[in-house]
């Protein structure tokens, strides 16, 4: 009778267990990935240039089948968003992706993707977004935007979005301002010049911009003084450029190889037009996770949820 019990006990054990091994974070190593049967799914982000990215994608992938002679089918995805359902299924839909900062965020608290290689821009594997305010605004850091001399209100892009809305939030809560603040608001622009316009007519107090572009505004008429009169107040913590990432189906054995060409492809001057045609990356450096932990950190600190973040 005791047999039979810790018997019970074992499958009732076993069978508690099995939930979890289909778990984002326990998935295992697809061995047959890459195959003419099983290709590798490189699901791209989408861009502005779906002609250019997808052109330059396949071309990729044939380099890639060269070089490793794995099987790549590259594809583009409708939004970042479905990009991150697609590694979360199971079996994963992608094995390959291209996310963003915040999509990749989202997915690897997920367990579903591990960073792996990031787009260099400017020579730079990040960039930030800028704080602006008007030189009559009387203030001088973010501290000061609730009294100063203009309306507390902030310009931003697209609420939700990182560089445009939650670290600008996260370094507002880091200066002790409370954004619920009734006295405070965010008002969205269409794009940065609208952002930089609405600062240089002092309608705004502060302003969040991702690309500085008061030179290109003071070439038009109405907006001459715009490099005097609007001034850079301070900048968002590094974010990540897009990169690449990979499922952890992805057997590293596969990962390396698929790096390896790519980094070729890379640094070799007759192919780097074609990694220029993947979001304008001028070349593309090995990195894993570590870019992405200050943001963390400074999310923890200011108590601001993945939820809080907008992945489209």
């Amino acid at each position: 009778m005791g047999s039979i019990t810790r018997r019970t006990v074992i499958f009732i054990a076993i069978a508690a267990m099995l939930p979890l091994l289909t778990l984002p974070g326990c998935s295992r190593e697809q061995a047959n990935l890459g195959t003419p049967q099983d290709p590798l799914v490189w699901l791209l982000s989408p861009d502005g240039d779906s002609e250019r990215l997808r052109d330059s994608a396949q071309e990729i992938a044939a380099r890639i089948y060269e070089f490793t002679g794995l099987h790549v089918r590259p594809s583009i995805a409708d939004s970042e968003a479905s990009v991150v359902a697609a590694l979360a299924e199971r079996p994963a839909a992608a094995h390959i992706t291209t996310l963003n900062a915040a999509a990749y965020l989202r997915a690897s608290d997920q367990g579903i993707s591990a960073a792996a290689l990031l787009g260099m821009k400017g020579g730079q594997s990040y960039f930030r977004a800028y704080f602006i305010t008007h030189e009559d605004s009387g203030i001088e850091t973010l501290a000061d935007l609730l009294s100063g001399a203009l309306p507390p209100r902030m310009a931003i892009t697209e609420r939700g979005t990182l560089s445009g809305y939650i670290l600008p939030l996260m370094h507002l809560r880091e200066a002790g301002l409370d954004s619920e603040d009734e006295s405070f608001s965010f008002i969205e622009q269409n794009n940065d010049a609208e952002v930089i316009a609405a600062v240089y007519r002092g309608e705004i107090a502060v302003g969040v911009i991702a690309e500085d572009l008061r030179e290109e505004l003071a070439a038009l008429e109405d907006f001459e003084a715009a490099l005097e009169r609007v001034s850079i107040l301070g900048r968002t913590d590094r974010i990540p450029h897009r990169g690449l990432q990979f499922s952890p189906v992805v057997p590293e054995a596969a990962q390396r190889q698929i790096l390896n060409a790519l980094l070729q492809l890379s640094e070799n001057s007759e192919s780097q037009e074609l990694v220029r045609g993947l979001y304008g990356w001028e070349s593309l450096s090995e990195h894993g996770d570590e870019p992405y932990e200050p943001i963390r950190e400074l999310m923890r600190s200011t108590s601001v949820s993945l939820e809080e973040m907008s992945v489209e």
